[in-house]
């Protein structure tokens, strides 16, 4: 038995289609991928330019902190 020449314009219709929405998805993905690799860089920026206060800060409750510990063991001891 032959193939029927009907069938074979429908398989390339569908296999066209699933091509075609794989290509979607993957740019789809790619959209995804590149839209998380900004935001995961604009975070990263932000967070240095705030490092020196962050700094500061750890410095300031250290020093309260260690102020603290002092006292009380003066007070206990």
């Amino acid at each position: 038995m032959k193939p029927s020449k009907n069938r074979k314009p429908a398989f390339v219709a569908v296999t066209m289609m699933v091509g075609a929405i794989s290509a979607a998805m993957a740019a789809f993905t790619a959209v995804l991928n590149i839209c998380a690799f900004i935001k995961i860089v604009r975070c990263t920026n932000t967070v240095q330019k705030s490092l020196p206060e962050i700094e500061k800060a750890a410095r300031l409750y250290r020093k309260n902190h260690t102020a603290e510990k002092t006292d009380r063991e003066q007070k206990n001891g």
